[in-house]
């Protein structure tokens, strides 16, 4: 898939507010032959593979989302004299909250619009030898933001997410520790590298990267790959819906320490419950309903429903009356907890990345639609859901465009499958503690 027209970090680790190593696959970016000169690299080593929550932590510490950190772990937001980031809304909100994604015209305008901006440089004022956070550039911090509103305004829950400066604050220190430690965990120990008790809490109540900043890092976020990763704790709690501030650490690379990114995903909203999603049904699915761009149809697929229980449910799709088969990776039917009940599943990847051809040449469609369909979703247990005790089927269509070309020579398109087979290949049999 097509990165951002600048380039970024794609080797590293990274991770969510959860209790198990993720695994996070990224990309060589840049001119052709350092592309190249990656893909050679990465085949002949381990090292620099993305990692998404605690990676090849030796600690044997991180956490799933199941078991994320939130309610007394999270700090309330004390005054700071800083005043917060305010991130430009996507183009094309419909009442300032989420895009029409049933306009193909409105999506494309926003795509092109989100992924054409350069990212700016990442600056840090910190450093290593003396355990300093420092802070990143505000309009780093700014961009990594948009790209989330981007990602929620799509998936139909409220873009309007601002920066919290507390949490930015708790969030550098504990990307000084990831980036200090080159591992990641959400329970780190006082033995960690540059340990503080701000970067302590910031670990239980954030998503973690390795080797990925600024809005890359939320591209990461939201595919969320690897085997770790397939409850896509990452994505969920970025399209959280109550959300609506969070926080923004940055640390730049130096000698042989990898760039991280730390994104604090909870507020005190955590828990409310006026909340407003574009679908009337109060589903959050990714690839969400509508049109999308190819480029961000990542290979799982999810469908999310506060209280519901998916563990009877299940998935069909169909192109053209065509089937077809997906692998269901991960049902999660919860209550009362933070991300919502879930189900993930992974359609047969040689089906989905042939049906819209990038770059499009002659007789290759732009466009097609894939029906989704999930039934038998259960009410909770606890009966929070209306007095109805039947099962619900929902059903949606996905079409997939052909997104305009956003930077990126020929040849960049043509490795980017081949560097991209060699990191999944590096993922297996990694170590990952426990």
């Amino acid at each position: 898939m097509p990165e951002p027209t600048s380039t970024a970090e794609s080797n590293g680790h990274a991770a969510s507010n959860r209790p198990d190593p993720l695994w996070s696959r990224a990309r060589p970016s840049g001119r052709w032959l350092l592309r190249l000169m990656l893909v050679a690299v990465v085949l002949a080593s381990t090292t620099g593979v993305t990692m998404a929550d605690g990676g090849a932590d030796r600690r044997g510490s991180g956490f799933a989302p199941d078991r994320l950190l939130f309610g007394p772990e999270v700090a309330a937001s004390d005054s700071s004299p800083n005043l917060p980031v305010r991130p430009r809304p996507p183009t094309g909100l419909i009442d300032g909250l989420w895009l029409d994604t049933g306009d193909r015209g409105a999506v494309t305008a926003a795509y092109v619009d989100a992924f054409g901006r350069a990212t700016p440089e990442l600056t840090w004022s910190g450093a290593h030898g003396r355990c300093e956070p420092g802070d990143s550039p505000d309009n780093l911090r700014r961009a990594t933001l948009e790209r989330v509103a981007y990602y929620r305004a799509m998936a139909g829950v409220p873009a309007s997410v601002v920066e919290d400066p507390e949490h930015s604050r708790l969030a550098q220190a504990a990307a000084l520790m990831m980036s200090a430690e080159g591992a990641l965990t959400h329970h780190p120990e006082p033995d960690y590298a540059c340990f503080s008790a701000d970067g302590q809490l910031a670990a239980a109540n954030s998503n973690l990267y390795l080797g990925r900043t600024g809005p890359q890092a939320i591209d990461g976020y939201i595919e969320d790959p690897g085997d770790r990763n397939r409850d896509v704790g990452h994505r969920s709690t970025i399209l959280h819906p109550p959300t609506r501030t969070m926080g923004v650490g940055h640390v730049a690379a130096a000698d042989d320490r990898h760039a991280a990114n730390v994104l604090w995903v909870f507020d005190d909203r955590a828990f409310a419950d006026d909340v407003r999603t574009r679908e009337p049904d109060g589903f959050v699915a990714w690839p969400p309903r509508g049109y999308i761009p190819a480029p961000i149809v990542y290979p799982r697929w999810s469908f999310a429903l506060a209280e519901a229980d998916f563990d009877d449910a299940r998935v069909t799709m169909e192109v053209d009356g065509r089937v077809i088969e997906p692998d269901v990776v991960t049902r999660q039917s919860k209550v009362g907890e933070v991300p919502s009940s879930l189900v993930v599943w992974e359609p047969d990847p040689d089906t989905i990345s042939s049906l819209v051809v990038q770059p499009l040449t002659d007789g290759t469609v732009d466009e097609v639609t894939v029906s989704v369909t999930i039934q038998n979703v259960g009410p909770p247990q606890d009966g929070t859901w209306s007095s109805s005790d039947a099962a619900l089927d929902f059903g949606y269509d996905v079409i997939i465009l052909a997104a305009p070309e956003i930077g990126g020579s020929p040849l960049d398109r043509a490795l980017d499958p081949i560097s991209r087979a060699a990191l999944a290949f590096l993922d297996v049999g990694l170590p990952t503690g426990s």
